[in-house]
């Protein structure tokens, strides 16, 4: 006996059928970084038609390489204006890469590589991308406000000393270190 049930309209399924498992890979914003995407062709007499980049679960191309009609070297290269002038696919060593440059904080992400080959089956390659935001330059004061430039002190022992240091961006890390005479506390 057999149940069929109809499937609503919003359900979706994100299938990636992966030859490997997910690259994981972390970057500094502001810098570049290189997603790596494996387009070489199993077999000797087959080639790359069509290289897709999504983002998450979007079903739309972040960047697509297209060599439908034409050799490789000569395949137009699209980018999604979420990319803004900033990634560029290089083919010219291997594995391939989506370049970004700048990193910013929102291309955190899941990444999915889509190779269409002229001959053989499509290949996906996932990449998992943490962006790490560095924090500004620390600024140290004293508990009036007054901002330490260089040296603080001097102190004698048994002087309380209260220091605010404050930063902006990075992740928020608290550590609070007290000092007692005679080093038991």
């Amino acid at each position: 006996m057999f149940i069929f049930r109809p499937i609503p309209k919003s359900f979706f399924v994100f299938f990636s059928f992966l030859a490997e498992p997910p690259q994981i890979l972390v970057g500094v914003a502001g810098s570049s970084l290189d997603l790596p995407c494996n387009i070489t062709a199993p077999t000797p007499d087959d080639s790359v038609a069509l290289v897709l980049w999504y983002k998450d679960e979007s079903t739309t191309p972040l960047y697509s390489l297209d060599a439908r009609r034409g050799l490789l070297d000569q395949a137009r290269h699209a980018a999604s204006d979420l990319l803004n002038n900033r990634a560029y696919l290089s083919i010219t060593h291997r594995p391939s890469t989506l370049k970004l440059k700048p990193l910013l904080e929102e291309d955190e992400g899941q990444y999915r590589c889509r190779v269409d080959f002229r001959k053989a089956r499509t290949r996906n390659f996932d990449v998992i991308l943490t962006v790490v935001v560095p924090p500004k330059k620390p600024v140290i004061m004293d508990q009036n406000g007054e901002l330490f430039h260089s040296l603080i002190g001097p102190y004698n022992e048994g002087d309380r000393l209260f220091l605010v240091c404050e930063t902006e961006g990075g992740e928020l890390h608290r550590l609070i270190i007290k000092v007692s005479p005679g080093g038991n506390d």
